[in-house]
């Protein structure tokens, strides 16, 4: 919101109509719920404030709306953009400038959702690259080969041992970079990576992609 407002970007927000996307639920195996329950809603919800477009900073939404949804024979009649396409789009259209620097070193985190499933890998990088003075340091493996944060589809639920040391593998590689802060685009990394970090005592924090853009700002 802080982003929509410092572009002047007319906006609503669903309320208590915001149900979840469903995407953590389809990967558990819960498939035809969402398909019957949460995406007739959805995409009822957002089409009757009449956007045209729909703008998430969360991956695994993302990933729902734009492949999930229409496989599913769903077919928003809106656009689906990540915040980070839409910064990119702003700073294109000069309706948004990056004034306060943030001397720091990140470590960027690929959500499996945005990047794997998506494609989409540049866009929360040259979101971060608009930011004055932010170094952005690759976490590798990256891309394609980027291993998965642990937290998806329920699994630190089932085996939290397991799930935990994926999740410090990738804080590791991050304290590794010398970054102080890992940044990503999934809420449930996000979460995760934060319990994980202060189980094990890891010296590095944990932000959303949307929070170090609002800084910048």
């Amino acid at each position: 919101m802080k982003i929509l407002n410092a572009a002047k970007v007319p906006y609503k927000i669903l309320g208590p109509d915001e149900w979840c996307s469903g995407a953590p639920l389809a990967r558990m195996g819960y498939q035809d719920y969402v398909k019957r329950e949460l995406m007739p809603h959805n995409l009822e919800a957002v089409s009757r404030t009449g956007a045209k477009t729909l703008v998430t900073a969360c991956a695994e939404c993302y990933r729902a709306f734009l492949k999930d949804y229409k496989a599913w024979g769903g077919n928003p009649p809106f656009s689906v953009m990540h915040i980070s396409h839409y910064v990119e789009k702003l700073v294109r259209e000069k309706r948004i400038a990056f004034t306060k620097p943030l001397p720091t070193k990140v470590a960027f985190h690929d959500a499996c959702h945005m990047a794997r499933v998506a494609g989409a890998y540049d866009p929360p990088r040259q979101a971060l690259k608009f930011i004055k003075d932010l170094k952005v340091l690759e976490l590798f493996p990256a891309r394609e080969e980027a291993l998965c944060s642990g937290a998806g589809g329920g699994f630190p639920d089932v085996y939290p041992e397991q799930a935990a040391g994926v999740a410090s593998r990738r804080l590791q590689a991050a304290t590794d970079t010398g970054a102080s802060t890992l940044v990503t685009a999934c809420p449930h990394a996000e979460l995760h990576f934060e319990k994980v970090a202060k189980q094990r005592n890891m010296a590095v924090s944990i932000l959303d992609l949307a929070e170090v853009v609002a800084q910048g700002l």
